[in-house]
């Protein structure tokens, strides 16, 4: 059963648990999906002439399909699109054209490992138990920008920024847990920026690098201010954000 999806260089990457161990499938075809409604003034055959021939957009389709919970099903464009990067590029260019409302994009705003689970049919929850690794860090050795001391599981590491990398990397190759639970997922970006000042190899993931989902913000709701933090994955490896997780508590 797939836990983890990962985006790599446009490909998909779905990680599983299979009772012969670890598997990693590639899908290269993936072509993510959206839709197209046309209200007012607007034409179908205006949308689909601007869409048939635009290099992100692989296939277009008239379906039936509800574009809200109280609406009966209504012929929309199913469009899909050649990769993640593509959604945002076409639907903001389907949103310039005509009035306000005239042409509305649905399945935009999707996370992409919920999007790929929904349009694949895939359920992503384990039907196998997950290993686990805990990493703590305190906010002063986070915001020092060098890490010389960290709590693994239950040990406490110290030493030289060097020798933690080290230590922190061997215990991750070793046990190769399916789970990184970190009291902050700040210490990703932090690790690996202090691997590239020491010209050291370091390797978190299940494959090299890591990825930054989305950046940091503040927002307003119901009078409310709050913040969101960045968020960030590795090849392989879940990310819980200890900081972050709310549900967890």
């Amino acid at each position: 059963m797939v836990y983890k999806i990962d985006y790599v260089d446009g490909d998909v990457l779905t990680w599983s648990l299979t009772e012969t161990g670890l598997n990693c499938e590639v899908d290269e075809s993936y072509t993510p999906t959206i839709y197209v409604s046309v209200n007012d003034d607007g034409e179908f055959s205006t949308a689909h002439a601007e869409l048939r021939d635009h290099p992100a957009v692989a296939q277009i389709a008239m379906v039936d399909e509800r574009v809200s919970f109280r609406h009966d099903p209504e012929q929309v464009l199913q469009v899909d699109v050649v990769d993640l990067k593509a959604v945002n590029l076409v639907a903001r260019m389907v949103s310039r054209w005509g009035s306000p409302g005239e042409y509305r994009c649905y399945n935009v705003d999707f996370s992409r490992e919920f999007r790929y689970c929904l349009e694949e049919g895939i359920d992503p929850l384990p039907n196998h138990e997950l290993s686990q690794v805990h990493v703590a860090v305190s906010e002063t050795e986070l915001a020092s920008r060098t890490v010389t001391d960290l709590t693994i599981d239950d040990e406490v590491v110290t030493g030289g920024g060097e020798d933690v990398l080290a230590t922190l990397s061997d215990c991750v190759e070793r046990t190769n847990p399916d789970v990184l639970f970190l009291n902050t997922s700040d210490l990703i970006p932090v690790l690996f920026q202090q691997a590239d000042r020491l010209d050291v190899e370091f390797q978190l993931g299940r494959r090299p690098r890591w990825q930054q989902l989305a950046g940091e913000s503040t927002y307003e709701s119901y009078g409310q201010v709050g913040h969101s933090p960045a968020r960030y994955t590795l090849p392989g490896r879940l990310i819980i954000d200890g900081s972050n997780s709310f549900m967890w508590n």
